[in-house]
């Protein structure tokens, strides 16, 4: 079995899009919807605990592509995996960095099985800095891993993510 704790490119984050140039602070819209894609380099460290169970940690970093509010935003995303009898349930955080240094933060979940080519992922806005302050809303990404040989230990990984925001 071998685990799969490559979840967020996310996310992973992962994450936040619309319009189909990087927007400004004044120009940032106070909420909407936006596609794109994430891809991320980890590093992972697996805990087996009897036959049936296995404990992951994961530490990814990447960038993200999209058409608008989070195009050429950084990504650092860390969380923990939980791999069952083939079920695999991971949990994390990826913190998003824009060009002018301007953060915000998503929660990550994710539960597949544990050797899928692909695997979603679901992320909730939950703290931004700047123009992001008091930011809500839901991403969905759609991870594919496996697809590009890494080192032991590692793996690289692309995401589809599509969601929506909104700014008080």
């Amino acid at each position: 079995m071998r685990p799969r704790t490559y979840m967020l490119s996310a996310f992973a984050l992962s994450a936040a899009i619309v319009l189909g140039i990087p927007a400004r602070a004044a120009d940032l819209p106070k909420e909407g919807k936006y596609k794109g894609t994430t891809s991320g380099y980890g590093t992972y460290k697996s805990i087996p605990v009897g036959k049936e169970r296995v404990l992951t940690v994961w530490d990814e970093n990447g960038l993200v592509l999209t058409d608008g509010f989070s195009d050429h935003m950084t990504y650092h995303c860390w969380g923990t995996g939980d791999i069952i009898k083939g079920v695999e349930q991971d949990q994390g955080y990826c913190v998003a960095t824009d060009t002018a240094g301007e953060q915000f933060v998503q929660t990550v979940t994710s539960k597949h099985a544990a050797d899928a080519p692909s695997y979603d992922v679901s992320l909730v806005f939950t703290y931004g800095t700047g123009k992001y302050a008091g930011i809500s809303g839901t991403e969905q990404d759609k991870c594919h891993s496996g697809e590009f040989k890494a080192p032991e230990g590692a793996y690289l990984q692309h995401c589809e993510i599509e969601g929506s925001y909104k700014l008080p």
